[in-house]
């Protein structure tokens, strides 16, 4: 130990010659210095002050960062050994809780969200008091709330094992899922569904395990790309959503840079969505671009148009064309500008034209008279339309996909002939 700090006292080399093993201070859990190492560092004080007249700045050093730190170790500048060609491994006094190898789904992510995401009785304020506090570490180093994960990282937590509990991840939820996917189409990124009517996209307050998300993480599950045990936070996700009683294409994220993607896209509007409806009433006039406001009821799930702007409402805009009038029924193109709650169901209602089969907005006579028992409206087409770099997905500009089957195209084809009441 002594040789150690005379080495860096005369600042020689004696360093080179001190045994690996003689180069880390024995661990020893103790508030203070014990007493004979604090006579000898006197002595040397004291010695040292006789020649120099002052105190030598490598006792104030180790005094201070030696045992009010309570470093385990003392490198010379550099954590590598040029001479035997080995990095020093990091002993720290506190005990390691959980160690933390970050994987490709997990990158990209801010440091203090991952936590979040993976322990549920972490919160936001634990976590920076740790990051202060050194106790919890990237790649052996200090680091921030809001860094950025790299795949690769390795996170160290010194943090109570009360913080610290993985929630359980269970496989049963989405094996409870039905088999039957209409897909679209499909690659290594992405997932295109069709979904039917009355199918859920998520799991709802009644815990309806049979949903749209479900049924696609059974499928990739069943495929071997979608391994639950082997990621931490992450699995394949809807990048948008559509009523239960609405039909059409659905987008789903197979990895996270991906989601990430097509998340940003959708919020910057370069996704192009259109939908297919009938409404009633002779829609005039024949191309329109509608713009109201919406507030949410979120006990009724219901949402209220209105042409006044409140602090509480929300700026919607549906453009729609009419292709076809039959009677007192129209046939609808219908592309979203905003995307809200309910957005055509109840915009559409406000002008006069609800949809034909909407039990929440429409008129009940006409649907019964009709047959119909949900709302005759389909989210047929999407296109890719890229004013960004899309990554990953730069292959996927300017293609659309549009779905095969309309569900309510036989029921206006009747009306077309005159069959249908």
């Amino acid at each position: 130990f002594f040789r150690f700090l005379f080495a860096l006292q005369k600042g020689s080399r004696v360093w080179d010659k001190v045994p690996r093993s003689e180069r880390f201070i024995p661990a020893k859990k103790q508030a203070k210095p014990p007493l004979r190492a604090l006579t000898s560092l006197s002595t040397l004080w004291a010695a040292n002050s006789a020649s120099c007249g002052k105190p030598p700045l490598w006792t104030l050093t180790s005094l201070s960062a030696l045992w009010a730190t309570k470093l385990r170790v003392i490198a010379k500048g550099s954590r590598h050994n040029k001479k035997e060609g080995a990095f020093f491994t990091p002993q720290w006094s506190k005990k390691m809780k959980k160690e933390i190898l970050i994987q490709e789904n997990d990158s990209g992510q801010r440091l203090d969200r991952f936590l979040l995401k993976l322990f549920p009785s972490l919160k936001s304020g634990n976590i920076n008091k740790a990051v202060r506090n050194k106790d919890i570490r990237l790649n052996g180093k200090r680091t921030e709330a809001a860094h950025r994960l790299e795949k690769g990282d390795r996170l160290y937590l010194f943090l109570p094992d009360r913080l610290i509990i993985e929630e359980t991840k269970s496989f049963d939820d989405f094996m409870k899922a039905g088999d039957c996917l209409s897909i679209i189409y499909e690659d290594e990124n992405i997932i295109l569904t069709d979904k039917e009517q009355g199918l859920t996209v998520h799991a709802d307050d009644c815990n309806t395990y049979d949903t749209l998300i479900g049924r696609i993480q059974k499928y990739l599950y069943k495929k071997g790309e979608y391994q639950p045990e082997n990621e931490y936070v992450f699995a394949p996700a809807l990048c948008n959503r559509i009523d239960r009683n609405t039909c059409g294409i659905v987008i789903a994220a197979k990895n996270a840079e991906a989601l990430r993607i097509l998340n940003e896209k959708i919020k910057n509007r370069e996704l192009e969505k259109k939908y297919l409806c009938i409404a009633l009433g002779k829609v005039l006039p024949k191309e329109k671009t509608l713009t109201a406001y919406l507030e949410k009821d979120s006990e009724k799930n219901t949402v209220k148009i209105s042409d006044e702007k409140t602090k509480t409402n929300l700026t919607i805009k549906t453009r729609y064309r009419v292709l076809e009038s039959i009677g007192d029924l129209s046939l609808l193109e219908i592309e979203l500008l905003t995307g809200r709650t309910h957005q055509i169901r109840a915009h559409m209602a406000y002008i006069g034209h609800p949809l034909l089969g909407d039990g929440k907005y429409g008129i009940n006579r006409v649907n019964v008279k009709y047959g119909f028992k949900a709302q005759a409206l389909c989210s047929y087409k999407l296109t890719f339309k890229f004013t960004s770099d899309g990554g990953i997905l730069n292959y996927l500009n300017n293609k659309s996909f549009s779905v095969n089957e309309i569900p309510f195209a036989g029921f206006w084809e009747k009306q077309r002939k005159g069959t249908q009441p």
